[in-house]
């Protein structure tokens, strides 16, 4: 998976460094068992202290599928200068097609 980069919120919870959005969602989960803030009652809630409030967009709760798309807003798309031009990281053509091709001949 190709990096993203989370915004200053989320940061607070997950770091600054870029990560696939697979080792983002492993360090937010852990995030949120190492404070205890999963909702003892109905475990498919999280309860949000100050940091994740922030992510949450002010909310003090939300359920384990729309945290997956309030933490969508915080990320960051990674951007690189190419030809002058700033592009998208994850729009940048791959080089393994080519290889791979090269290798079936």
């Amino acid at each position: 998976m190709k990096p993203v980069s989370p915004d200053d919120m989320l940061a607070k919870v997950v770091g600054e460094k870029p990560l696939p959005r697979t080792e983002l969602t492993k360090k937010l989960w852990a995030y949120v068992r190492k404070n205890g803030l999963q909702d003892a009652k109905k475990r498919t809630l999280i309860n949000a202290d100050e940091n994740l409030k922030a992510v949450f967009n002010g909310k003090k709760q939300a359920s384990m599928f729309e945290m997956t798309k309030l933490v969508s807003g915080h990320l960051k798309k990674l951007r690189a200068a190419v030809g002058g031009q700033s592009v998208a990281l994850n729009s940048l053509p791959t080089p393994f097609p080519a290889a791979v091709g090269e290798l079936n001949r």
